[in-house]
């Protein structure tokens, strides 16, 4: 840069204030490169930033698609390992069962002949048997995986006719109040069998919770799958099944079908509710329960690409909520 020395003389004046200028413009130019140079860099790194950020957000979605599909081999691999478990000793048992269980009615027939504590023991005898037989056939129902047929099932006709006939053989004192189903309801693609086999579950379920006296309510709506995401977000909701999981099937606009079962109970500890869908988990007594239902529950609902929740409070009551898929009504005036 030019040095300069201070002068009365005017030309010496203006020639130095021509040098200062030409220095502030080599000086101005100079900052004007760093400047840009500046905005480029910080402009690359703001971009390299949200690439990374990117990066993280596919990492964690990565991460938990791993997890789910973790989750799901292992269930998978458990459901197979208990299938060949189940046939093997299903096979090896049902043979003398069916056996015992003849001789047992055959006897049972000469009742005239036999004492009547003969009658009283053989009669304890045949229900034990007819437990075993039942326990067979839970453990059957769990791991089995054929395919059935699917079909547009009437929902709130299943929950009608189960009303009746479990109304007439439960507890006197527990009560079926089935009175709060839309009128509205689509019906659900699934299996009428299979179906009623989860309501029938998850209401003996709730008989036997209510150890006194009580009433099981049953409500039906229509949702779609903003409402499904929504109920599984739920405070003090437990579901059967990973949002990752259910995602899938949550299509937008997708028609569901909620059925709500709701007793008056003492409800469900929390160390208890996040247990009740694995296989062989109870809280009854040995002679009382297998462990079975609310898992082949579960494995039913997966099969009807579905979900099941639990929600309770203390004291207040239990909440279970079976979420299937609805026949499309589009797809079916198509059709």
């Amino acid at each position: 840069m030019t040095s300069y020395q201070r002068t009365d003389d005017p030309a010496l004046l203006a020639e130095e204030n021509a040098h200062l200028l030409d220095d502030l413009e080599v000086v101005y130019n100079q900052f004007i490169l760093l400047k840009n140079e500046t905005d480029v860099s910080y402009a690359q790194l703001r971009s390299r930033n949200k690439d990374l950020e990117r990066n993280v957000e596919e990492l964690g979605r990565a991460y938990n698609q791993l997890e789910a599909t973790r989750d799901q081999l292992i269930h998978s691999e458990r459901l197979a390992a208990m299938g060949q478990l189940a046939a093997s000793i299903v096979h090896e048992l049902n043979n003398p069962l069916m056996i015992l269980i003849g001789y047992m009615d055959l006897t049972l027939m000469m009742k005239d002949q036999m004492p009547d504590d003969g009658n009283k023991y053989l009669n304890i005898a045949r229900q034990q048997a007819d437990s075993m037989n039942q326990l067979m056939q839970d453990i059957l129902n769990f791991s089995k995986s054929q395919v059935t047929p699917f079909s547009a099932v009437q929902v709130n006709e299943l929950i009608t006719q189960l009303a009746v006939f479990l109304g007439s053989i439960l507890r006197k004192n527990i009560k079926i109040d089935a009175q709060d189903l839309a009128s509205d309801l689509p019906p659900v693609a699934g299996s009428a069998q299979q179906i009623q086999q989860i309501f029938t579950n998850i209401l003996t379920n709730a008989a036997d919770a209510l150890t006194n006296k009580g009433t099981v309510r049953i409500k039906t709506k229509r949702c779609n799958s903003q409402d499904v995401r929504r109920e599984m977000k739920e405070v003090h909701q437990h579901s059967a099944l990973s949002e990752e999981e259910v995602e899938p099937f949550l299509r937008d606009d997708s028609p569901f079908v909620s059925i709500q079962f709701t007793d008056d109970g003492s409800g469900i500890p929390d160390e208890v509710i996040t247990n009740i869908f694995n296989p062989f988990f109870t809280t009854k007594p040995v002679d009382k329960g297998t462990g079975l239902g609310l898992s082949i529950c579960r494995t039913i609902i997966e099969r009807h690409r579905g979900n099941i929740l639990v929600s309770c409070e203390i004291d207040h009551g239990t909440t279970f909520t079976v979420l299937l898929p609805a026949v499309d009504e589009k797809e079916e005036q198509s059709d």
